[in-house]
């Protein structure tokens, strides 16, 4: 565990009848999948999971892999390693903070973004970025419906000179220069992912 302590999750018994245990072989999900599987990685806290390769009969050692995939498959967050004793998961802690390789929606200097242009961009991406700047920026940015995309994410990353109203939730947010924010959707409202 990350405090220095160790926590036994399981130990495999195998009865003399079956003979050796040459090699064996587990599979570990940290989380659901499918309809159920995280949003993003942004929906979790930083981790880091180590797996130490298990041992039959005291002396062979399993193989095991790692790979990363699904909702939570971005480089810059989660990584994933073996080596010949261990496999290794880190999910870092961003802060609140998006992926320099998450999808950026594009902005037409001096019009307003629409909630179209977002959604479409949310609807091939679980978190996607507006970065507004001086030559790429929107007076106004309109917000889709939460309930479209529920755990989806906005990051909002606003280095224009001017400011913009962001018209989310039925009223309108004033985001000034140097504005850096991360929504995600409940179904209901976007909500505010606080930096730890």
């Amino acid at each position: 565990m990350m405090d220095g302590t160790a926590i036994t999750v399981g130990v495999i018994e195998v009865p003399e009848t079956f003979g050796k245990l040459y090699s064996s072989s587990g599979f570990v999900e940290e989380y659901s999948q499918g309809d159920d599987q995280l949003s993003s990685c942004y929906v979790m806290g930083t981790q880091s999971s180590t797996f130490l390769n298990p041992i039959g009969d005291d002396t062979t050692t399993a193989r095991q892999s790692t790979n990363t995939y699904g909702n939570c498959n971005d480089l810059y967050v989660v990584q994933a390693a073996c080596n010949d004793q261990a496999c290794i998961n880190n999910v870092s802690d961003l802060g609140a903070i998006a992926s320099p390789y998450a999808p950026t929606v594009a902005i037409v200097n001096n019009n307003d973004l629409t909630a179209k242009s977002i959604s479409n961009e949310l609807s091939k991406a679980n978190l996607v970025v507006i970065h507004s700047m001086d030559g790429a920026w929107a007076p106004n940015v309109y917000f889709p419906s939460p309930r479209t995309f529920k755990w989806k994410s906005i990051f909002v990353n606003h280095n224009a000179t001017n400011g913009s109203y962001f018209q989310i939730n039925g009223a309108a947010k004033k985001i000034d220069k140097g504005g850096l924010d991360m929504y995600i959707s409940d179904g209901n409202r976007w909500n505010i992912i606080n930096p730890r």
